[in-house]
Formats: structure tokens, C-alpha cells, sequence
């Protein structure tokens, strides 16, 4: 049977509060080419088959896009994006905030279905991707964070990267994110969501922490990471990769470009100040 030690051997999962440094963490770890990871593209679509057919369907992505979000086809995801097919993301509540904004508060909910279908949609990635001869396979998907234990259920043996922040500064750059995702719901309602969500979030991250064994990344010192200080996605990539990261490689050769951010959060929230 080989699914038997599909997600021990194979799957990393990285969870956090957001606004912790995953999204480059995530871009340079699927830069090395032992490392699968899923993009944006390959989530909107609804089978590999189609996905394979349809390319990169830029026009599609383009709907989502704005100065302050930007969305790129070929941007490394979140998992959650899967969960779309449930009118459980960001994305579809966009839509659905003019109508009704109460929407938004579930989208840190996820129930059993919810979790039955990411373990799925992660199972079939992985598979995907030991057919293309990878050897880890690194999902994003942080809105599990407090649903960790749940997700256990549907999928044993996988190891766990953490990415950690002060509170204080995710909490008010999460806010600050919100506020520029939905510009037409009132700052009050987005910061009551953050509240409820950073609560949800950062209760879980120390339970994480103590029984998780994580490869455990620091804001502070991944921000740090460079061309000339790669240590911290050294790190990462000896813990993805277990034995078949060879010691001696230069792991600066796969830290992505740091471009600039795609909401500049922390300047929004100045200005609102």
C-alpha cells in the first residue's frame, strides 16, 4: 500500500499566525527542485487534468487583482484557497461581504468536510508531486493552525514548520491587511474579526509549540535571512528535505526575491492612525 507513509515521508505542513513571514518562507523553500508546492492556478482549477489543459489563466487571476493585493497566477497559495469549492475563502467572501459581512466571520471556521477535503486535496498533491520525483511536499495552509489536532484525524505522521511573531505586530498587521483587502467594510468590523481570529490563532501556537516537535521560524529571524545570512532557510530546507538535503549546499541560491509587499500593511495602518 503505497499511501501507508505518504505524509510521513513526503508532506510538510507550515502553519502560523499570518503576517509571520510564510508566504516567503513558503516561495523559497518550493524554489529548490526537490520541493513541491502548489500555486494559485493549480488550486482554481477543479481537477490536475484540467489544471495541466488550462496553463496559466492570467485573465482569471487578474479579476482578484488591485495596486494594494496583487494575486499572481503562479504565486505559491495557501491551502485553504481549496477550500473555495465551499464558499469557505477570502476570495468568494469578497463577493459576498456587499451582501451579507457577517460571512466573513466564518472564514476561520473549518469543519469536519472542510478538513476531510484539504487531507484529500493534500494527499493528491503529494502523490502528484513523488511521480515528479519530488521529495517533500510544503503546504501553507494557516487557517488550520487551531484545527491541527482535527486534521490529524484524516492525516497522520506529517511534520510541521511554525512560524511565530510577536502578537502585538501581527495582530495590528493582520488589521491593517484587512482593511485593504475590504476597503468597503468598516474598520471597526474588521478589527473585531482580526480580534476573534488572532485569539483563535495565537491560543494555538503555543500548544503547537510544546507537542508538535516544529522546525520552530521566528519573525525576527527570518527577517534576517539574505544572500548572506541564508541560515534560517537553511534550516527549513534540512527539515523539509530530512536526508535528502545535502549538507555544504548553499541554501542562498534558493531564497526567492523579497519583492515588495503585496498590501504594505504595516504603512496602511500608519495612515489610518
Amino acid at each position: 500500500d503505497k499511501s501507508a507513509a505518504w505524509a510521513k515521508e513526503h508532506l510538510v505542513v507550515m502553519v502560523g499566525h499570518p503576517r509571520s513571514g510564510t508566504t516567503h518562507q513558503h516561495t523559497s523553500l518550493a524554489s529548490h527542485p526537490l520541493v513541491a508546492s502548489s500555486t494559485m492556478v493549480e488550486a482554481a482549477a477543479p481537477s490536475l487534468w484540467l489544471s495541466s489543459c488550462l496553463g496559466t489563466p492570467n485573465w482569471l487571476l487578474n479579476i482578484f487583482d488591485s495596486k494594494k493585493h496583487r494575486i499572481s497566477a503562479e504565486e505559491k497559495l495557501e491551502e485553504h484557497y481549496w477550500l473555495i469549492a465551499l464558499f469557505k475563502t477570502d476570495v468568494t467572501c469578497y463577493f459576498l461581504n456587499i451582501l451579507e459581512p457577517e460571512l466573513l466571520k466564518e472564514l476561520d471556521y473549518l469543519d469536519e468536510p472542510d478538513l476531510w477535503f484539504l487531507a484529500r486535496c493534500l494527499r493528491r498533491r503529494v502523490f502528484r508531486a513523488t511521480r515528479q520525483g519530488k521529495k517533500a511536499y510544503v503546504a501553507r495552509p494557516l487557517s488550520i493552525t487551531a484545527f491541527l489536532d482535527k486534521l490529524d484525524k484524516y492525516v497522520p505522521d506529517y511534520r510541521v514548520i511554525l512560524a511565530r511573531r510577536e502578537p502585538a505586530d501581527a495582530i495590528r498587521s493582520f488589521q491593517a491587511l484587512l482593511r485593504v483587502v475590504f476597503p468597503k467594510i468598516s474598520s471597526q468590523f474588521l478589527d473585531e474579526i482580526a480580534d476573534s481570529h488572532a485569539k483563535m490563532y495565537l491560543d494555538a501556537i503555543p500548544v503547537i509549540a510544546e507537542k508538535r516537535s516544529p522546525c520552530v521560524m521566528e519573525f525576527d529571524d527570518w527577517r534576517k535571512t539574505s544572500k548572506e545570512h541564508p541560515e534560517p532557510l537553511e534550516r527549513l530546507l534540512s527539515f523539509s528535505l530530512g536526508d535528502n538535503w545535502e549538507k555544504g549546499t548553499d541554501a542562498s541560491l534558493y531564497l526567492a526575491d523579497q519583492t515588495e509587499e503585496r498590501s504594505t500593511p504595516e504603512t496602511e495602518g500608519k495612515k489610518d492612525k
